[in-house]
């Protein structure tokens, strides 16, 4: 722990390789390869198409599968709790398993091996899809377990990295296919998950022992930086490849760069960090962990605003409470901030009001999202733009989700701003955007997707964060995952019962206007008036979700300024004890010399 670099790289090439590749720098490096190349759910588009016309199904129908698909990634209570009462390793081993039979299953069915019915297709990619939630959550949580102390950017980093791993996967593939070959690019999802994840499961192992102390943010903003440079690689790609045909020798060199770009910096910043970076304490010499034991600092209004839910712990001295028989022991319920079992957290206000505003929040920027294409053809622009638009949302989104993560960790420990109440700003601003595309100002398209994808990809790190830091990080697994439930939800209320059929109702309008009814074209909806409810709509319960998301942050307003408070004393005491750890070592060294 206290060895130097110079008495490490004295000690032996052999040693110090073993030290890099157990240390907990390399177990970052290899689960962003693994969030990446796990990415097939994010990269549908690209054989979506030749799926519809090999099954010859509608787009109804082809909604339907796609929804499968949507469902397999958010569905991961499992994996949680496999990875709570087994292993991250076990957790990769069965999303390795999942990948590969359910993309061998669904590129059987591309190339016409099988003959699938559409219920039997959205078996296959709900399988394949889900895959997904089992390799983010054992290297998300595993993760998060290692810099206990700097969950936040922890969680950020990672949420942003799955952000643009379908347009890094599908640039690799184009590198060497040499096309978007649908059938090649679902059978390349048949094996690489898997071999990686086979692969990580020697690296992400439960017994790697956790930061102790703040591990700083430096390392981590190393890594953010790397994910800047890809964002902005692959925004330039897309614009480039927009604008102008690139052909096969030139994609293949956009491809390998990007290859270069990722892995070259992924093991220098990890070997840095590992050698050269801030030291973990030794054990004996750490202070206290903040998150888990701070308490929650409640006074009498907070008390007050318990919403008529009870929960064990929280009596008013008013309260009459008989005391127990001496034998008998009952375990107080635990704080914000402590661990909470799975039953303590859901039967808790705070979750329930997180996952209202989470259903809503991120429902409504996935519903905009997915309708972003067709938006911006009704709006008049044409395919390549509406194609610039619909890449700049998802790179926005990714920055989002760094800029989030980072920004409102470094808000809450410098200022003691809580991260609840960045998640409320964040998702006004979500209002704001939509109110822009409501009412079809100059430039909107290109506004409301810079603020769209910034505010949405915000809410991903925050939620996940808010859940580790409220409720321990026992549990956080399950916890996280049953959370994830609720983008999957808001996405199904507001997409087809919203935003298909406001679109529907005034394509039909104008089909009679047009005296197109009862003819065989196809219903297009042309103008702002296409999406002018739905997103008012979208405005409207985002408006809601910052409601709630305003009273969980009055509900921890107390708990955050603990919190914020603790950190600072907590990075006080922590280089005070690695001060006194380097003087121990310093004098070793001088009596072995002696």
């Amino acid at each position: 722990m206290g060895e130097t670099p110079g008495r490490l790289l004295r000690g032996g090439h052999g040693e110090t390789l073993m030290q890099f590749l157990r240390g907990r720098w390399f177990v970052i490096a290899v689960g962003i390869v693994v969030m990446i190349t796990s990415a097939g759910a994010y990269s549908f588009g690209i054989y979506s198409q030749k799926l519809k016309s090999v099954l010859n199904i509608n787009q109804e129908q082809m909604n339907l599968v796609a929804n499968f698909k949507d469902l397999g990634v958010n569905l991961g209570i499992h994996s949680g709790l496999l990875y709570d009462y087994w292993s991250p390793g076990g957790v990769l081993l069965v999303g390795s398993v999942e990948a590969t039979v359910g993309y061998l299953l669904a590129w059987m069915a591309l190339t016409k091996r099988l003959t699938p019915s559409t219920w039997q297709m959205c078996i296959f990619l709900f399988i394949g899809a889900n895959s997904q939630p089992m390799f983010n959550t054992a290297v998300l949580v595993q993760a998060v377990k290692m810099f206990p102390s700097s969950r936040g950017v922890v969680i950020s980093l990672m949420k942003g990295y799955i952000g643009i791993s379908g347009a890094i996967l599908i640039q690799v593939f184009v590198a060497i296919e040499g096309s978007k070959n649908p059938e090649a690019f679902l059978l390349l999802l048949v094996w690489l998950p898997s071999t990686v994840a086979i692969l990580a499961m020697f690296v992400i192992r439960p017994n790697v022992k956790p930061f102790l102390g703040f591990a700083g943010n430096k390392s981590f903003y190393w890594y953010l930086a790397l994910g800047f440079a890809l964002a902005f690689y692959l925004m330039g790609v897309n614009i480039a490849t927009n604008v102008t045909k690139v052909g096969i020798p030139a994609q293949r060199a956009i491809g390998a760069g990007l290859f270069v770009l990722l892995v070259a910096p992924l093991l220098a910043i990890s070997y840095r960090s590992e050698f050269y970076g801030k030291k973990s304490l030794e054990p004996g010499l750490e202070s206290p962990a903040v998150a888990p034991d701070v308490e929650t600092a409640v006074d009498e209004k907070t008390k007050g605003s318990n919403l008529g839910v009870h929960n064990p712990g929280d009596e008013t001295p008013e309260t009459h409470v008989v005391p127990p028989e001496p034998a008998m022991k009952i375990a107080a319920w635990p704080k914000r901030g402590q661990d909470h079992t799975i039953y303590q957290a859901l039967t808790s206000m705070d979750f329930w009001l997180l996952f209202v505003a989470t259903v809503f929040g991120v429902g409504s920027g996935l519903t905009a999202t997915d309708n972003m294409g067709q938006l911006g053809l009704s709006f008049g622009y044409s395919a390549t733009d509406v194609s610039t638009f619909v890449s700049l949302l998802s790179i926005w989104n990714s920055i989002g989700r760094w800029v989030g993560g980072f920004l409102s960790d470094y808000l809450l420990y410098r200022y003691g701003f809580p991260r609840t109440q960045f998640q409320t700003i964040a998702l006004l601003t979500m209002a704001v955007a939509y109110l822009l595309l409501a009412l079809n100002v100059p430039a909107c398209l290109y506004y409301g997707s810079i603020l769209l994808g910034l505010s949405f990809g915000t809410q991903y790190p925050i939620y996940t964060t808010i859940v580790a830091e409220e409720f321990g990080l026992r549990r956080f697994a399950t916890l996280y995952n049953c959370l994830n439930i609720s983008c999957s939800i808001g996405n199904y209320i507001l997409s087809g019962p919203v935003a298909g059929r406001f679109y529907d109702h005034e394509a039909k309008k104008q089909a009679v206007e047009r005296h197109l009814v009862g003819s065989s074209a196809k219903l297009v909806c042309d103008g702002a008036v296409c999406f002018r409810r739905t997103c008012i709509t979208l405005m409207s319960v985002s408006i809601g979700a910052a409601g709630f998301a305003g009273l969980l942050w009055y509900r921890t307003r107390g708990f955050y300024s603990e919190l914020s408070r603790e950190a600072r004393q907590q990075k006080l005491a922590d280089h005070s004890a690695l001060e006194a750890q380097e003087a121990d070592h310093s004098h070793d060294i001088a009596d072995n010399r002696h």
